[in-house]
């Protein structure tokens, strides 16, 4: 992923690790507010005439979706292609969501193993290796 600022407003672009080659560019994403991992790039953006989307681009079809997202939604993983989120108006304030902006858990993707007031520990799975994720909570 890179931007372009060369333009009159950021543009996010998604790179071919192994060609540097352009596969895709995410209309309207916020690059400070991206989280990926190898199967899937999530975005946050803010055009002003449609409010909060969330912006998808999948690896395995190249393809690049554009969802409506609730206010207040903050992206903050990845893990194998669900997103993980935080609202602090909603209860759960963290859960994930699909590419298609649907809630599938009202969790982190992972096992919840500890959490403090900014932060969030959980053990996730990829690939059949375990490894931790912290998020820090927006609030």
């Amino acid at each position: 992923m890179t931007t372009d600022k060369s333009e009159e407003n950021e543009v996010v672009r998604v790179l071919d690790a192994a060609t540097g080659r352009e596969v895709a560019t995410l209309p309207d994403a916020d690059p400070q507010f991206c989280v990926a991992d190898a199967m899937l790039v999530a975005c946050r953006a803010d055009p002003l005439t449609r409010g909060p989307r969330l912006v998808t681009f999948r690896l395995a079809d190249r393809a690049v979706m554009t969802v409506p997202v609730e206010e207040h939604t903050s992206l903050l993983s990845v893990v194998q292609g669900r997103i993980s989120v935080e609202n602090a108006r909603r209860k759960p304030s963290i859960f994930t969501i699909d590419r298609a902006g649907n809630v599938i858990d009202e969790k982190p993707a992972g096992e919840l193993l500890a959490m403090s007031d900014d932060l969030v520990l959980v053990r996730a799975t990829r690939d059949e290796e375990e490894f931790l994720a912290v998020y820090r909570m927006n609030g």
